[in-house]
């Protein structure tokens, strides 16, 4: 038996560690992709969900885990846990990802998109195979981004001069 054949155990084709005979721990996340998907899946959760309570504009009720209204919740586990198909179909994950975070920011559950539509945009940058259809999901983050930021600054107003020039330098000009 060779050195390699010894390596390799034949009930799973997993390279074994030679001092333990157990797999690495890294391999593992390399063998189960589905795994990591879903464990990257529920850390996205827990970030969105730890954003939406200590974002700055919240208070009261809304500020608590029991205060989060039910939608909101369907929202981000839908939006997050349909990254676990983010390799075999990463248009219709980011489609998916796309309308949560568009739900979610015009019932103003959220201030922004969610934060699993960037590994979706990953995703479709990775594994689509249309060129095409990547630029589209691209351009379509890219105009939902640019429409909640025109929607939080409506209405447009010219910049101030307090805003372009430091205040102190408009006092020591003054003085």
């Amino acid at each position: 038996m060779s050195y390699i054949a010894a390596m390799i155990d034949t009930d799973s084709a997993l390279p074994l560690d030679p001092r333990t005979r157990s797999m690495p721990w890294w391999d593992f996340w390399t063998h189960s992709p589905r795994v990591a998907d879903l464990v990257l899946a529920f850390i996205l959760f827990l970030v969105t969900v730890l954003a939406r309570l200590f974002h700055p504009g919240q208070s009261g009720l809304s500020n608590s885990l029991a205060g989060m209204e039910p939608g909101a919740w369907l929202l981000f586990t839908v939006g997050c846990l349909v990254l676990v198909w983010r390799r075999s179909r990463p248009l219709s994950v980011h489609a998916a990802v796309l309308i949560c975070s568009m739900l979610a920011m015009s019932l103003g559950y959220f201030d922004g998109p969610l934060v699993a539509i960037m590994v979706s945009l990953y995703s479709v940058g990775r594994y689509a195979n249309s060129e095409r259809w990547s630029y589209l999901a691209v351009a379509a983050a890219v105009a939902l981004t640019a429409v909640d930021t025109l929607a939080n600054s409506w209405p447009l107003r010219a910049p101030s001069i307090e805003s372009l020039v430091p205040s102190e330098f408009v006092m020591s000009a003054l003085i």
